[in-house]
Order: structure tokens, then C-alpha cells, then sequence
């Protein structure tokens, strides 16, 4: 029986997926397989990886897929879940290509995996390099209210650590849940996607949870700081057509799931994303048709 099959998406970043299955092939428990879903890279990642990786492609621990186009990373998850699906994997572990786990980060997931029936998710938690600074703001369930936290060192030392949801970034989740629930929307492109899937594993009775000890390490997003009704609230600063998929998924989930008042919540957010970045009419139609896109459920990659 194969155990773990790790997952990453790439595209256009040959280097940073270097570095990723450098330190894959490094973890004190290595995963029986690493597939590689490259969204049709033009960089040349497929040569560089059969140049450099000979060896691990041809005894299977590397499995290379090539995508006909660009399916972003929602559509990256969705088609390499499914190939996983067909070898006998119980645990999948998905990360993007700019991800370096820890040596112990799997080890450490699979520890409480190995002990909770399979019924449950676990998440490694994404730093800066210093192990300092989050990748971005990590929301924690505790006592039924959501915390944000922004540093490592913030995050209690607590033994569950609820995540209402999580990134595809040192995600880990059992063979079952997938079969249960389904596999991520590719449709959504990129963003939003892994809040989608995180309801769908909640709302089918399974548990999301971060371990805090698992480290992979993640550049930090760019964010800006404002003050909003006397709120302090972190924007993602990231290129507006990024913003577009973010406000177009986010409305459609929160639409679809009834959830209004997130909903609302989100559209500001971006709305306040676009003010921040200097409010120019040209690249408002992005932050418009993300809404209005949302509303009437037209996903799929931006034309």
C-alpha cells in the first residue's frame, strides 16, 4: 500500500520548484511519490527537471505531468488529485511550487494524521524564512471565535488548532475525505479555492487542523496596513487581476453558501484593496466584474 503522495503545482518558476523538491527529497519521511502538475510552463521546467531529476523520474519517486494549458492553481489541484486518486495513496500533500517544507513538517502531519482515523486534515503552518513572520494572516478557531494571527510566535502552543480554513500549502488530507467530499473546483483558477474546499470538508463533518510545529517556509505576502471604522485591517497588496479572481471567488462561495455578511465583509475588503493601490479607474473593472461575476456564478479563467 502506498501511503503519501506529495502534490505541487507549478508554473513559470523552474528555480522555485528546485528548491521545493530539494526539500521534499530531504524530509526525514519522504512521500512514496512527489507529482509535479505543471500548468504548461514556457520556461523550460520540464527540461531542467528531466536534466536534474533523472534518476528520481525514472524510479517513479518523481511523476511529471504536463498540463495542455494554464488551469491555474485551482484547476492545477484538481487534475493531480485526480491522477493521485488513481495509485493506491491514502494521504495526499499539497503545496504550491514556492513551498520548502521543514525536514520534519510531513513527519510531524503524519504523526497526528496516523492517530485520528483518518477523519481529519492537517496543515503545516507557513513562515518566513526567520520563522518569524506568517506568509499571511493564519485564522485559528479557538473557542468558537476566529483569531488572526501574523507571527509565529503569536500562535498558542495549543494541541488542536481549529483552522476555519487553509491554503493548499503543506495541506494534508486522507484519501477518504477526498472521496467523500470531491476534488478542489478547478473553475475558480486561482484564489478562493482552498476556501471553498475548506467548507466542503467542514460541512461534511471533518476537521481542519494547523500543527503548529510543522513549519513550511513561504515568501510573506506583500500587505498594507489601514485603519477602516477604527479597524485595523491587513489588505494583500498583489496585481489586480489576482484581485479579481479573489473577489469573483469569494462572492460566489459566500453567495452560494448564504453567508451574506462574509460576503459583504469580503467585497469591501477589496474594494479597500483597490483605494489603497491608488484608486485608478483603469484597473477598476477588475474589482467590478470580480463582483458582478461572483453574483452570476461565471467562473472559469479570465477572458
Amino acid at each position: 500500500m502506498k501511503n503519501v503522495c506529495a502534490i505541487v503545482v507549478t508554473y513559470n518558476r523552474k528555480m522555485m520548484l528546485d528548491n521545493c523538491i530539494e526539500s521534499i527529497l530531504s524530509s526525514e519521511l519522504v512521500p512514496d511519490s512527489i507529482y509535479i502538475i505543471d500548468n504548461a510552463s514556457t520556461d523550460g521546467t520540464k527540461e531542467y527537471l528531466f536534466s536534474r531529476y533523472r534518476e528520481q523520474i525514472d524510479k517513479g519517486i518523481i511523476k511529471y505531468f504536463c498540463m495542455p494549458e494554464n488551469l491555474g492553481g485551482a484547476g492545477g489541484f484538481h487534475e493531480g488529485l485526480k491522477l493521485a486518486l488513481e495509485s493506491n495513496y491514502q494521504y495526499f500533500w499539497l503545496m504550491d511550487d514556492d513551498a520548502e517544507p521543514e525536514k520534519d513538517a510531513l513527519k510531524l502531519l503524519m504523526l497526528e494524521a496516523e492517530k485520528n482515523e483518518k477523519n481529519k486534515c492537517f496543515v503545516s503552518v507557513a513562515t518566513d524564512k526567520e520563522k518569524n513572520e506568517l506568509s499571511w494572516g493564519t485564522g485559528i478557531l479557538l473557542n468558537n471565535k476566529t483569531y488572526i494571527f501574523e507571527f509565529y510566535n503569536d500562535i498558542p502552543d495549543h494541541n488542536i488548532l481549529l483552522a476555519p480554513w487553509a491554503p493548499f500549502l503543506g495541506f494534508l488530507i486522507p484519501r477518504v475525505i477526498v472521496e467523500n467530499i470531491g476534488l478542489p473546483r478547478k473553475e475558480y483558477f486561482i484564489w478562493g479555492d482552498d476556501v471553498e474546499y475548506s467548507s466542503r470538508i467542514w460541512n461534511a463533518g471533518y476537521e481542519i487542523r494547523y500543527v503548529k510545529q510543522s513549519v513550511i517556509y513561504h515568501p510573506v505576502l506583500k500587505k498594507h496596513k489601514i485603519k477602516f471604522m477604527g479597524m485595523q485591517v491587513t489588505l494583500i497588496d498583489a496585481e489586480d487581476w489576482k484581485q479579481y479572481y479573489g473577489m469573483r471567488n469569494d462572492v460566489y462561495t459566500f453567495s452560494r453558501q448564504k453567508k451574506l455578511l462574509t460576503m459583504l465583509r469580503r467585497i469591501i475588503f477589496y474594494f479597500l484593496v483597490w483605494k489603497t493601490k491608488g484608486m485608478n479607474f483603469k484597473t477598476l473593472p477588475f474589482y467590478l466584474k470580480g463582483l458582478y461575476h461572483g453574483l452570476i456564478g461565471r467562473l472559469g479563467r479570465y477572458k
